[in-house]
């Protein structure tokens, strides 16, 4: 659902968001928009960051985000902490988008994929 002025963070596969295309130039939904039942959303609005080497400490994880002085303090008071329960080696913000939390977890290639929550941002 698209609108509201708040940000949702999942923590997963580069491949898990990729968006394909048909011949005809419609979109293809991607895994993430597939398993987590909310479909589209808009590109624009999306921030993606891969780590070479695995996190867990919020402020290392989101600092290179938009809003990161915002949204960290928030990501810490939503997880009660400053750190993760597990390492992760990539984040997603998708911004001005109401996820109605229909699932909270899934597995993509052996790989443990979690919806953090949701928060304003501005």
């Amino acid at each position: 659902m698209i609108g509201s002025e708040k940000e949702n963070v999942w923590c997963i596969e580069e491949e898990y968001v990729d968006i394909d295309y048909t011949i005809d130039g419609d979109s293809v939904h991607s895994k993430f928009g597939t398993s987590f039942e909310f479909g589209y959303y808009d590109e624009d609005n999306i921030e993606i960051c891969f780590y070479e080497n695995n996190k867990r400490e919020v402020e290392h994880i989101f600092s290179d985000f938009s809003y990161s002085e915002r949204i960290i303090p928030k990501i810490k008071k939503l997880i009660n902490g400053d750190s993760l329960a597990n390492d992760i080696n990539f984040a997603i913000v998708l911004y001005d988008f109401k996820y109605n939390e229909a699932k909270r977890e899934d597995m993509f290639d052996r790989l443990e994929v979690k919806f953090i929550g949701s928060m304003p941002y501005r």
